[in-house]
Formats: C-alpha cells, structure tokens, sequence
C-alpha cells in the first residue's frame, strides 16, 4: 500500500508539472509576439513570494528562503558592490558602507559537497536514509559555521530539525516526526518532497494515453530518454532542479538592468490603516535598504558618459569656447557641468564618466537628446555667463582676501602692541615689586634695631629696678632670718638644758640601778668557788690588753670596780648604759656554741627586752634592756646570734619578729654564740682633754664594742659601746708644718671623741664600720640599688680605671657599695658616701653622676 501511495504521488505530481510548464509556454508564445521582437529588448518583471517563517517549516519554506536570499545576494551585488567597483574603477572616491553579507549563508544551502540541499540529495539516494539522519548531519557538519544556530535555542534535539539564520531571521525547519506530533495529521518528509522520480512504466503508459494532451506532454521526454539510453526511473531532484531554475534566472537578471521594489509589511495584523514603525524598521534594516539610502545620498548614482556631451557638443562650440574649456571630454564636461549651475560638492570626474549625485544631473541626461540648435547657444551663453563669474569670483576672492590679510595683520599688530604693554607692565611691576620688598625689608631692619635698643633700654632699667629690690628684699629676709636664729638658738639652748638635766638624772637612776643589780651578782659570783682564778685571770688580761688580737667575753672587764682599780680611773659613761649592762658573756667562750633560750614575758604579746640588728647578714643582739625578761633570764649576751623562734628557723629580722608576735608567752630561742674577735685594729692618735694627741691601741670587735688601751704612760684602758654612738663627723684640722690632717669625731649620748690615723685609709676604714653600726640603730631602708662603675686610682698611680660594684642607697642618704648583690649587708660595705650634692653629665658614650660630701667625692 506504501509503495503505491508513492506511485500515486509521483503520477500526480509529474501530471502537474508538465501541465504547469505547458500553461507557461503558451502564455509566453502568445505574449512574445512577432520572430523579430524576440530580439529586441524588452522589460521583464519577477515577482516572488517574500520572506516565509510559519510556526513549523518544511521543504517548501526551505525554498522559498532560499529564492529570497539569492535575489537579496544579487540586490547587495548590484547595489553596493558593483557600484564600489564602479567607484574604483573610474577613480571616483567611495565612501565603505557596512552591510549584511549573506554569502556564507547561500554557501551553507547549496555549495558542495555539504550544502543542505546536496546533503538532502545524498539522503535520497542512500539505503534506509531518514529525516533524522539528514537533520543529525546538517547539525553535526555545519555547527561552527556561524549561520546555523543550536538546536537547542529552539528546544529541539539535532535530529527533529535545524535552525538557519537568514537575512531576516532564524528559521527553525522541522522533520515531518515534530510537525505531525505538533499538527496531529500526517506531514511528507524532507526526502519524500525532493523525490521526483517516476518509473519507466509509468512514462511510458502516460506516453501512450489515449488523452492527446497527456500523449503530447510526456511523449518528448520518453523519446528522448531513448535516444539517450537512460533509464527513466533514475533519481530526480526537486531541489537539485530548483537550484539550477533559480541560478539561471539570475544569470538572466545580471545580464539586464535591474531595478528593484521593496515590499514591506506594514503591521504583522495586516490590517488597513495600521503602521508599525519597529516591523517596518526591521525589515528594512533586513533587507539592506538603509544601506542601499545611504549609498544613495553619499555616492554618485548618476553617471553620463563623457562622449555624450563632448562627443554631441564639442564640435559644435566656437574656438573661443574651446580654449577656454579646453578639448579634453573631462574638462569640457565640467565646464558645462559648472554652466549648467552644478556645484563641485555635486559632481565628480572620472576616467571615462561624469559621475553625478542622485537629483543633479537633470539638465545633463537631457543633453543627449535635446536639440542641439536650442542647446548650443544656451551653452556657449552659460560657459560664457560661467567664465564671467570665474573672473568675478577670482576679483571678489582676491579682494576678501585681500581685506582678510589686512584685517588679520591689524590684530596680529594690535595684539603684539597689546602684548608689549602688558609685558612692559609686568616688568614694570616686577622691579616696583623688588624695590617695595627692598624698601620695606630696609624699614623692618630699621624698626627692629629700634624695637630691640628700646628693649635693652628696658630691660636695663627693670634689671636695674629688679636688683634694687631684690637688695631690699634681701636686707629685710637676712634681718628676719637673724631675728629667727637667735631666737630658734636661744629656744634650743633652753630645751638642750632641760633634756640634758633629765637625761642626767635618769643616766644617775639607772646607773645607782645598775650599781645595785651588779654589785649583787659579784656578791653571788664571789660565793662561787672558781672567783679568785677568774679574777686573776680579768686582771692580768685587762693589764696587757695591748698585745691580744682576739679577746673572749671572759677577758672583758666584768666589774666597773676592777676596771677603775686595772685602769687607774674612774669607769667611762660607755660602761654605765644600762641598756648595755649585758655587753659580754662572763664566762670565756672559745668556740661556737648552740644552744636554746627560753624566755618568758611580763605580759602576754609584750617584749622581750631586746634588741636586734641585722649584721653580717645575721640577726644579732644589739642590746639587752636593763631589768627586762632577756636580762633577768641572764643568758643572752650582746652579740649572740639568733637562728630560730620556737623550732622555726629565721634569716630575717622580719622572720624573728614576726614569730616572736605569734608566738606564746614562754617563746624558745636557738641562739649561736661565737668568740668575740677583733674585726678592726689600728694605732690611733685620740685626743684628750689636755689638748695634747696620744696614741692608743683601738680595735673593734665582733659584738661591735670598741676597746683602746693607751700605748704611753700612765697606761689605762677603756671601752666605747659602738651601738650608742650617735653619729660621726670628718673636719680636717691643722697639722704640724702647716698641713691639714682628717680628724673623725664620734658622737654618743654624753661623750665626744676625736681621732686620727697615721694612713688615711684606716681612718676611711674606721669610719665605715663605724657608720655600719650606727646606720643598724637607725633602722634605715633600702631605696635603690644596682650595679654601676666607680671611678678609682689606676694600679701605677696616675691613670684612672673604672670597676663595677653592687651600689645601695639607703633612706637616710648614705650611699654604700659592696662586692656583689649577694655581700650587700652592713657589716661587708667596701666604701660609703653621704650623698650632699650629685650632678649629672651626659657624654657621647658614657652617662655619668658626681656624688659629693664634706670630705670626699665620687
């Protein structure tokens, strides 16, 4: 049934186009006329269908599209790129139009071997060929080409269609598979409509019909395939035959003059009366008719060839008229072309043609058919009327030349005498300008040197006035200090008297208080039967005193009796201090010993009846109280050191004190003592109170007493109880021969001692473990401390080196150095200072403070 459904199509079809071709040939035969006006020329008009693109397109659309870019491809040829040729060929200028090419998209249809239409063909022939498969190659094959769009802009797979892009659109052509799905009926394939072939039989029946007209029609075509020996059924393209009828027929518009007619759709409604401007501009932007206007209004579409006006009319004019044009078809042109009124932007010459701009050259085209009796005089009139106006034109161009130069050279004069005045201005301003700053530079020069005499003048009188004053203020503050000093001095002699008086009287109770305790202990000590030897041995100990370097307590003087009957005087004020009727220990002590104290106070948190220092890094007893609980217990002794409190052992005084507060009523001391030894010992000069200097043994001990023993007759010895020294005093004093010797002065409650050394470093010595022991009475803090660098002699004696010492400065401005941070305890100090004035000197690599007292600086 499918074959000869396709028979059937195929029989109808071959009908139809025969029958087609026939009404065409006999129109054209009845329309042609004559033989002889087959060859005259004659006016062919070609009207197709526009532009289609319907919602689904097929093999017909495909086409038509086709036909209507070919004509659009000859429209570009005739319109732009045959006129650009023109154009260059004739040596005319040309202005480049842009406009669409649609080469590329004719090539894409019809050019082998992978034009659309030649796939199409290649299809056909195969074996089991589908629309698929031809819509999968186009797709495949012509992807990057540019004028075949991707199926999927369209929702569509590559073998339901493809899309190509026309001059006027994309154009998306669908198989018969999606039309018939989309329309439900059924659509004849891309194949099965470019299949025109019909079997042999077929022909030959439809030759042999009984119908003349049919026997008319196919006969030919039967004889002829005879004579040929081809078979009838071959192939036969719908579309190969399309392309061949449609080339054709451009070769036959190529050979004519073509003009054209655009038709544009007006509204997509079509309906009267109803103009949408953005369709209509489409389509003309589509079409290349912008293009074309444009080519139009800026090149030259009319072109007269130069032999119809100088061919026709040169030879005519007189020779007046032809020296003046001159004989060449250009120039003879252009003169009658200027004659005739045309403006040089109109027209332009080329090698063989006057080229004319659209609506110029009406009088000029008519030249070649006018009558050349009425055209000769008017032209030599206008050539005439033209050469006047050249000559008028030249005199009037001259002389507004003329009166332009003039004009342009009296600004140009103007404008330099302007120039001159302005410049001669500026310079003029400019050394006006140096002579005011001059002159006012001069003026400020002038008043400064006023202004600061004024200020000098000034300055000397109120300095003048300031020290009057300052003289008168100076003379009332001395006469009221003077006033203040005798009367501060008067109030202060009062005051020491009083204190004096009641400080004697309680020295007097307590020592008739001390005399008692004492004498009652020697009554108990001489009931003991080692007395007699004890007492020898004090004896003779305290008489050659001299020749000891380390002395127990047992070789003190215990008894202020024996003392005034050894010494041949009467006891010293250092061994009456009640406070320091525990000076020593009785009984010798020839090594160090342990041993624990228990002590019980008066009331509970009350004292001990002690006090202690901090000396050689350990806490030490400075001095035990008169009748308290240390001296009634009778064991401890100035000078013993104390480890612990109550099984705890403590470093500090902080510690000891702390746990004395904490602790019971009844509080256990572990105390070490130590044999008294001598520290420091020297010859020393001390003064007496005759005046006269005499020497003495003094030396210092471990429980800081002083003890001197006098080297010339009469031989006494004595002791000073360093504790109670109050302070001390270096003055230089005269000397024999005239030079100054340094004295240090020892201050105690009631005494006053002088002495001096032989060297001055044991002076400086004896003045430093002396202000050790005063500093630890004074409870004195410790403010700041550091390394520094002091200055000292050099080892030759002359240069000066820098070493570095652990500095401490105490609270009560005593400045001390030590060995190193870990000796820095009073007791160790290596040299002090008592800062009275300190400066400051900054120099390039060194930062350096001068520190100075009354009897040294550093």
């Amino acid at each position: 049934q499918v074959q000869a459904e396709g028979v059937r199509d195929a029989v109808i079809k071959a009908i139809y186009t025969h029958i087609f071709d026939w009404i065409v040939d006999k129109v054209n035969q009845f329309i042609v006329g004559s033989e002889k006006a087959a060859a005259l020329p004659y006016v062919g008009l070609l009207d197709i269908f526009g532009f289609e693109n319907f919602l689904h397109n097929s093999f017909e659309q495909l086409c038509i599209n086709f036909a209507n870019e070919k004509l659009q491809q000859f429209f570009l040829t005739q319109v732009f790129k045959e006129e650009e040729a023109l154009h260059v060929l004739e040596g005319v200028p040309w202005k480049e139009v842009e406009y669409q090419d649609n080469s590329a998209c004719i090539e894409l249809l019809e050019k082998p071997p992978n034009g659309i239409f030649r796939l199409l063909d290649s299809q056909c022939k195969a074996p089991n060929a589908s629309e698929e498969s031809l819509c999968k190659e186009v797709n495949q094959l012509h992807a990057k080409g540019g004028f075949l769009a991707p199926t999927r802009v369209q929702r569509m797979r590559d073998e339901e269609g493809f899309i190509v892009r026309h001059y006027a659109g994309d154009v998306a052509y669908h198989s018969s598979t999606v039309v018939a799905k989309a329309t439900k009926s059924n659509e004849v394939s891309f194949l099965e409509k470019n299949n025109d072939t019909l079997q042999e039989d077929w022909l030959e029946q439809l030759s042999s019909s009984s119908v003349p007209l049919l026997n008319s029609l196919f006969l030919p075509a039967v004889e002829a395939t005879s004579k040929a020996g081809k078979k009838a059924s071959s192939f036969s393209s719908v579309g190969k035959r399309f392309v061949s009828d449609l080339n054709a027929l451009l070769a036959e518009l190529k050979a004519s003059k073509a003009h054209f007619v655009r038709c544009v759709k007006p509204c997509a409604a079509s309906k009267p009366k109803s103009f949408e401007a953005p369709l209509v501009l489409d389509q003309l932007r589509c079409a290349g008719v912008v293009e074309a206007v444009r080519v139009m209004t800026e090149a030259f579409p009319t072109r007269i060839p130069y032999e119809v006006i100088h061919g026709r009319y040169a030879p005519l004019m007189g020779q007046e008229v032809l020296e003046s044009t001159g004989d060449e078809p250009a120039a003879f042109c252009e003169a009658v072309a200027l004659a005739c009124d045309v403006a040089p932007r109109d027209y332009a010459l080329g090698l063989t043609k006057l080229f004319l701009k659209a609506g110029c050259g009406g009088f000029l085209e008519d030249l070649a058919t006018m009558d050349t009796a009425v055209v000769v005089p008017l032209l030599v009139r206008k050539i005439a009327e033209s050469k006047r106006k050249k000559g008028a034109e030249r005199i009037i161009g001259h002389t507004v030349h003329g009166w332009y130069v003039r004009k342009k050279y009296n600004e140009k004069r103007a404008a330099a005498a302007l120039a001159q005045h302005k410049l001669r201005s500026i310079k003029a301003k400019r050394e006006y300008r140096k002579w005011s700053e001059a002159r006012q530079e001069r003026l400020a020069a002038e008043a400064a040197d006023r202004a600061r005499k004024e200020a000098e003048e000034a300055a000397r009188r109120d300095a003048e006035e300031a020290a009057r004053k300052v003289a008168e203020e100076a003379q009332l503050k001395e006469a009221a200090v003077a006033e203040a000093i005798a009367k501060a001095k008067a109030e202060a002699e009062a005051r020491v008297a009083a204190e004096m008086a009641a400080a004697v009287k309680e020295v007097e109770a307590a020592e008739a208080e001390n005399a008692a305790r004492n004498a009652a202990k020697q009554s108990l000590d001489r009931k003991r039967p080692d007395w007699e030897g004890r007492r020898q041995s004090s004896q003779f100990l305290t008489l050659r005193r001299g020749s000891a370097s380390t002395l127990s307590a047992a070789e003190m003087i215990a008894d202020p009796e024996d003392a005034a009957i050894a010494n041949n005087t009467p006891p010293t004020s250092m061994t009456e201090e009640p406070s320091l009727a525990k000076a020593r220990s009785e009984y010798s002590v020839t090594q160090e010993e342990s041993f624990d104290v228990v002590i019980v106070r008066d009331t509970p948190g009350g004292t001990l009846g002690i006090a202690v220092d901090l000396w050689d890094g350990e806490v030490t007893v400075g001095a035990i109280s008169t009748g308290g609980p240390a001296d009634r217990e009778g064991t401890l002794v100035q000078g013993d050191v104390i480890k612990g409190v109550e099984g705890s052992p403590c470093s500090t005084i902080e510690e000891v004190t702390a746990m004395v507060v904490e602790g019971p009523n009844s509080i256990r001391l572990a105390v070490v003592r130590r044999p008294v030894s001598v520290v420091l010992e020297s010859e020393i000069r001390m003064r007496m109170p005759t005046g006269d200097w005499e020497p003495f043994a003094f030396r210092l001990l471990s429980n800081r007493n002083i003890e001197f023993e006098k080297l010339s007759p009469p031989v006494y010895a004595g002791e000073i109880h360093a504790r109670l020294a109050q302070s001390l005093r270096l003055v230089e004093s005269g000397a024999k021969g005239g030079e100054t010797d340094r004295v240090l002065e020892i201050f105690t409650g009631h005494k006053h001692f002088q002495i001096r050394c032989n060297e001055p470093h044991e002076l400086d010595m004896w003045q430093l473990r002396l202000q050790e022991v005063i500093m630890l009475q004074e409870k004195v803090a410790n403010v700041a401390h550091g390394w520094l660098l002091k200055e000292e002699p050099g080892t030759n004696g002359i240069a000066t080196q820098f070493k570095h010492y652990w500095f401490v400065l105490f609270s009560n401005g005593i400045l001390m150095y030590f060995e190193g941070p870990q000796r820095a305890v009073l007791g160790q100090a290596l040299g002090f200072i008592s800062v009275e004035s300190c400066h400051e000197h900054t120099q390039a690599h060194m930062h350096t403070i001068t520190i100075r007292c009354s009897f040294t600086s550093w």
